[in-house]
């Protein structure tokens, strides 16, 4: 039976050798892609075209997709379900959301989406946790993976651009609705480090369900 990969961010630094090598060792895989802007006036997206253009059989969609509009995470999620029923994109084996945000000069306004979140901790976690829970029962019968990035900046002290250690708040909301700092520079990194110290700790609770609920197949990592 067929399957397919969905990545998101796919025209980024991290995600276009993914999707070359994808392409040459598993050109059977169908592959679903998620962009911020599909159009020619992007150049990452021209990138990403050009590397698809080397592989003249592949199976790859490019979708538009806002990771800070959680209404436009739905309707790819709707998209991609009804596609799945109908047959026109296979079933994933694979989630990788490689897309990320994080902004070090941006004004608190410029931060909040309009669904009135932290930009850097919805398009980080909040929209990929979305896509990935909407997706679960869509995933192939074999069984898939779920994979979150990371980086050190989760680690205290690993980071150069480190100004405020990274650490879950006792008050949640201050991850996702944060209070502005002097320090722009600092602030959005330190924003930027709680989103990836969130992720793990959400990939984890995510593993542990899927254990209780006897889905051995599918693991995120």
């Amino acid at each position: 039976m067929s399957s397919s990969v969905i990545i998101t961010g796919a025209n980024g630094s991290l995600a276009l050798p993914t999707v070359a090598h994808l392409l040459s060792s598993k050109p059977e895989l169908a592959l679903i892609l998620t962009v911020r802007n599909a159009t020619e006036a992007d150049a990452n997206t021209q990138r990403l075209r050009h590397t698809i253009s080397k592989f003249p059989k592949a199976q790859v969609s490019i979708h538009e997709v806002d990771l800070a509009s959680l209404a436009s995470v739905h309707q790819f999620a709707n998209h991609v379900i009804e596609g799945i029923r109908s047959g026109t994109y296979s079933a994933p084996n694979a989630v990788i959301c490689t897309a990320y945000s994080w902004d070090l000069v941006g004004d608190h306004k410029s931060t909040v989406t309009g669904d009135g979140y932290d930009r850097t901790f919805q398009v980080n976690l909040i929209a990929h946790a979305a896509l990935v829970l909407r997706l679960l029962g869509s995933f192939h019968p074999d069984g898939g993976r779920v994979l979150m990035f990371t980086s050190d900046a989760h680690w205290p002290g690993k980071n150069l651009f480190e100004k405020i250690p990274p650490a879950i708040p006792r008050d949640l909301n201050e991850l996702v609705k944060s209070q502005p700092l002097d320090d722009r520079a600092g602030d959005g990194f330190h924003r930027y480090a709680n989103s990836k110290l969130a992720i793990i700790m959400w990939t984890y609770a995510l593993n542990r369900h899927l254990q209780k609920a006897c889905i051995p197949n599918r693991r995120p990592t």
